[in-house]
């Protein structure tokens, strides 16, 4: 499958809640935003073609957890809190 084969797919298969850039945009009025989704590099090199809305919002603060060498973990072996609390902990944060 080519990049831009995925890139087609991907895009048909995402679908933005309404009402959550809104609420992201309130609350970066505010406080600091982030967002780390579950995804690859090719997701995150991707998201300026896929949804550039959440770019333009989150700008350097859009992370995957490739970034911090996590990926999903097998759901027999626990939730997925530790990916998020290192990757909060990587930029000095509180959760």
């Amino acid at each position: 499958m080519s990049r831009e084969q995925w890139i087609k797919a991907r895009r048909q298969a995402l679908t933005l809640i309404p009402g959550t850039l809104e609420v992201a945009r309130k609350l970066s009025q505010v406080a600091g935003i982030a967002m780390l989704t579950n995804n690859g590099s090719l997701l995150k090199e991707s998201l300026p073609e896929l949804m550039p809305e959440l770019c333009g919002l989150f700008s350097k603060a859009l992370h995957a957890s490739c970034e911090f060498n996590a990926r999903k973990p097998d759901k027999l072996e626990g939730d997925s809190l530790g990916t998020d609390v290192e990757a909060v902990g990587r930029f000095s944060a509180r959760p």
